[in-house]
């Protein structure tokens, strides 16, 4: 399986007043657009085997271009692992089945272009 890299703005820990006050909403309905990056993998060519899945190459603002959006530069997210992102998007009627779904298929599309 090849690296993957997650943002610190993805991974960092949430401070517990914040968590508290988030909770009541967490429970009842949820969306965020989240990416995650593959190593020397291009996006592109993972989205075009994901059925059914909400995903985009890089971030919202890097839609018609095939090269490192502006988004993940700022980001400092090393070129060899922007190439390789996809944001993925979850909404208020998003099922845990579906999301069980995407994990699988996205694993099976990155094991594949991976040689795995």
């Amino acid at each position: 399986m090849p690296d993957i890299y997650l943002d610190y703005n993805a991974t960092t820990p949430i401070d517990p007043r914040v968590a508290d006050a988030m909770m009541p909403s967490i429970r009842t309905s949820f969306g965020n657009p989240s990416s995650v990056s593959f190593k020397g993998l291009e996006a592109n060519a993972k989205l075009a085997d994901l059925d059914g899945v909400a995903a985009s190459a890089g971030a919202a603002c890097h839609s018609d271009r095939i090269d490192v959006s502006p988004v993940l530069r700022a980001m400092n997210v090393p070129i060899e692992h922007a190439m390789g992102t996809i944001r993925l998007s979850v909404g208020r009627y998003t099922t845990t089945d579906e999301i069980d779904s995407a994990v699988e298929q996205i694993g099976a599309v990155v094991g594949a272009l991976a040689g795995v």
